[in-house]
């Protein structure tokens, strides 16, 4: 799930979607303040700082799923990093390894934005992002997007056990599944 650490934003989660994720951590979109991510977050008072991209600096299941994702909603993502367990992020990245490690780091980095499981997000309390799902909506990673997604693949349908769990449809489907 992606998190981020921005001082100052009031209650409201940060909204992105998918594209838009994908070109922040292509590095393609480097500050806060971007019109991209502005155009879906009218009233709330981004900040214009630097965006720090912080990654698994270790192979990583979170961040093959993740990448996943972000190759399937961005032909850019898909040419380069692409998905992997390891990818090779283009430019400036702060990287650590494990879970630990990227909480410890997106804590103590004002302005950065980085992945971690469901989990961590609520046993560490992080703030992570609303994301757009394939049928518009904005969703929050919670126990509930997730069943919507396998209520919505080929797994749940089909009995498919190889079935894509990403991305699928459902107004209530969270997409990094």
């Amino acid at each position: 799930m992606p998190v981020v650490n921005l001082p100052g934003l009031d209650d409201r989660p940060l909204r992105l979607t998918g594209p838009v994720l994908a070109d922040i951590l292509r590095g393609e979109i480097t500050r806060w303040d971007d019109a991209r991510i502005a155009e879906h977050n009218r009233g709330l008072a981004l900040p214009a700082r630097r965006i720090v991209r912080v990654v698994r600096a270790d192979k990583s299941g979170t961040t093959e799923g993740f990448t996943r994702y972000l190759a399937a909603v961005s032909p850019a993502f898909r040419q380069g990093p692409g998905e992997s367990a390891l990818p090779v992020w283009p430019g400036s990245v702060e990287s650590a390894q494990g879970n630990d490690g990227v909480v410890g780091l997106l804590r103590s980095t004002p302005g950065a934005i980085g992945y971690v499981s469901h989990d961590r997000v609520e046993a560490d309390g992080l703030r992570g992002v609303q994301l757009q799902n394939r049928q518009g909506a904005w969703v929050t990673s919670s126990e509930a997007g997730f069943r919507a997604a396998i209520l919505n693949s080929g797994l749940y349908r089909e009995g498919d056990d190889l079935a894509s769990l990403m991305d699928r449809p459902g107004a209530d489907s969270w997409p990094i599944t």
